[in-house]
């Protein structure tokens, strides 16, 4: 199953606009606290920030004071990507809250834009954390309020006059875009911010400010991936392709390790997408050397648990593949290793998808190799079940639809290997699985999914009928596979059709 995870990456403290300083002193210990950040010695960052805010005070240069906090709020951000995760997004969350008390909005727009669109990143970092409806309920607000600013800030700007700035915006404004298209019109605003993005790449000074552009080309890449999933998916995937082996020219493993770790992780998830799609094994071995990539710089942030855990995902979901195409039962067995490696990471976002997504995956390669026998069913039953757990319906419900589908499918091939009194109550589970599945896979929603669970509806009964009450379990089953018919026409779906109907007068000719 797939799964892609962004971060919104802050460009280098040295690319962002610094406030008039007349004391050479405080210039001196402001840019060397930037370069702490920049270079990720963060402990020591955050220290220097907190000492310089000290001095600063309350009652002497706002514009200094709000500089100097909204940065620790980026530090603390940062490091919660490699320890205390929680703790350091709320450390962030309460920062930034603080800077924007100083800003304002009248006289310092682009400030107040930004540190106010980062306040809804956290909000949407956190989430992951617990409390998901209500972190992003509130996310989407002050994006969307954000977004208003920025918009602001765009039209007070002639790119012709001044192009840093107008690449500036339209960074940030893509950013939000990107953000936004987690709630809503996701193919509109997905589109949005790509035009956004192409803007500020064609704007920025690439010599001048490297971090800027190579975080554009990095975000521009998800995005168009995300995009592949809704319009033209070959040609926004070689575009995604593009973006990110551009960003990584810039976002090297000497000076931008996280970051470089990062965009590798999801250009080895698009090579997956294009080994599933094109049926190739050598996008596979790009996907490897790509998660290899990776490993052999994430011994210096060996506390990132994000990145290790999508190394291993990236990983396992290239072995599953590889079992497919070579049908070798070895890369299952790996597959199912590198899995198992994510759910021992103890400090993952407990509300984090790549959690269940994990579970998905062992149980969807557990459930393939039926031929090792009932425990393998009964562990792929009891992953699915704990992804279950962290796909509620309201959060995930296609992911939560899928799981349960072949959570149905796990029981129904489990009864088919039962004693009688067994089978039985394997079979109305399945059947009461499928029947929840059916609240999400609608007719008019999802009609190939909604078919195929009433296919698999008619087997389940086909299958009680041999068990108990013949006449009524039968006519069960001829209604369910006679609604997957009315979908699986013989014009549009010839040997889906043919298949089904052949069940149907199997079970019709039982009366």
């Amino acid at each position: 199953m797939k799964y892609i995870h962004y971060i919104i990456f802050n460009p280098k403290s040295s690319e962002h606009l610094k406030p008039h300083i007349s004391q050479t002193d405080l210039t001196v210990h402001l840019n060397d606290s930037s370069n702490l950040l920049d270079t990720n010695r963060l402990e020591e960052a955050l220290a220097s920030f907190l000492e310089l805010r000290e001095k600063t005070g309350p009652l002497k240069d706002v514009k200094i004071l709000a500089y100097l906090t909204y940065h620790l709020g980026i530090c603390y951000k940062k490091l919660s990507l490699f320890r205390d995760n929680e703790a350091n997004l709320i450390n962030a969350l309460t920062t930034f809250e603080a800077a924007l008390q100083i800003i304002h909005a009248k006289h310092d727009l682009q400030e107040y834009a930004v540190a106010y669109n980062d306040l809804g990143f956290i909000y949407q970092a956190i989430s992951e954390y617990g409390q998901k409806k209500d972190y992003l309920a509130k996310a989407q607000a002050i994006l969307e309020n954000a977004h208003t600013f920025l918009e602001h800030w765009r039209k007070s700007i002639d790119p012709k006059e001044n192009p840093v700035d107008y690449a500036k915006v339209m960074y940030h404004l893509a950013n939000n875009y990107n953000a936004l298209a987690q709630f809503e019109a996701k193919e509109a605003n997905l589109a949005l911010a790509i035009a956004a993005y192409e803007a500020a790449v064609q704007a920025i000074p690439k010599q001048e400010f490297p971090s800027l552009f190579g975080l554009a080309q990095y975000s521009k890449g998800f995005a168009y991936h995300s995009l592949a999933e809704f319009k033209d998916p070959e040609e926004n995937r070689n575009k995604a392709m593009s973006a990110y082996k551009e960003a990584l020219a810039i976002l090297n493993s000497d000076s931008y390790p996280l970051e470089y770790s990062h965009v590798q992780n999801c250009l080895a998830n698009l090579y997956i997408d294009l080994a599933r799609v094109y049926n190739r094994e050598e996008y596979l071995n790009s996907a490897i050397m790509a998660s290899k990539e990776v490993l052999d710089i994430l011994t210096t942030v060996a506390n990132y648990p994000i990145g290790f855990a999508l190394i291993l995902h990236n990983l396992g979901s290239a072995c599953k593949l590889y079992s497919a195409f070579r049908n070798n039962e070895a890369y299952l067995k790996k597959a199912i290793h590198y899995f198992e490696e994510i759910l021992k990471i103890n400090n993952l976002p407990a509300a984090s998808e790549i959690i269940p997504s994990t579970y998905l995956n062992i149980g969807l390669i557990c459930s393939q190799r039926i031929e090792a026998g009932i425990a393998n069913l009964a562990k792929a039953i009891e992953c699915f079940k704990a992804a279950l757990e962290l796909y509620p319906a309201a959060d995930y419900p296609l992911k939560r639809a899928i799981t349960l589908m072949n959570l149905g499918n796990a029981y129904a091939v489990l009864a088919g290997r039962e004693s009688p009194p067994e089978r039985e109550k394997s079979i109305s589970g399945a059947v009461a699985i499928y029947q929840e599945a059916l609240t999400i896979f609608t007719e008019n929603d999802y009609p190939l999914d909604y078919a195929e669970l009433q296919y698999q509806i008619g087997e389940a009964y086909s299958l009680m009928s041999a068990v108990t009450d013949k006449n009524l379990y039968v006519s069960m089953a001829v209604t369910a596979y006679e609604d997957a018919l009315r979908v699986f026409t013989a014009a549009e779906y010839p040997e889906k059709h043919q298949r089904i109907e052949a069940r149907l007068e199997t079970i019709q000719s039982l009366h």
